[in-house]
């Protein structure tokens, strides 16, 4: 879909749901974004980020399931790892979501 570079590590402060058993040293919140692939072209945050992929591209309705991956790819800018939090932690009260929605 696309690459997204991240502005830092958020340890600045506390997220405001992460329990008090997790440690300050580790990271404590992070961002929320939004992917979505479109008739014509991949968006992060509603705004076009990649042209070149289409909804149709991904064949939705010809495989049994949906497989999302998300990585650090080992030549980017900044290479280390990834943080995904859940509803419980960091600052947003929610884990992945995916919707589906047929036009």
């Amino acid at each position: 879909m696309g690459t997204f570079l991240s502005p830092g590590d958020f340890g600045s402060r506390r997220g405001k749901l992460t329990p008090p058993a997790w440690p300050n040293s580790n990271t404590q919140y992070g961002l929320l974004r939004t992917f979505s692939v479109r008739e014509k072209g991949g968006y992060l945050d509603g705004a076009l980020a990649n042209p070149a992929i289409e909804l149709k591209d991904l064949n939705i309705e010809n495989l049994p399931y949906i497989s999302l991956k998300i990585q650090v790819k080992e030549d980017a800018e900044h290479v280390g790892g990834i943080n995904l939090f859940g509803e419980k932690y960091g600052d947003y009260p929610q884990g992945i979501v995916m919707n589906l929605t047929y036009l």
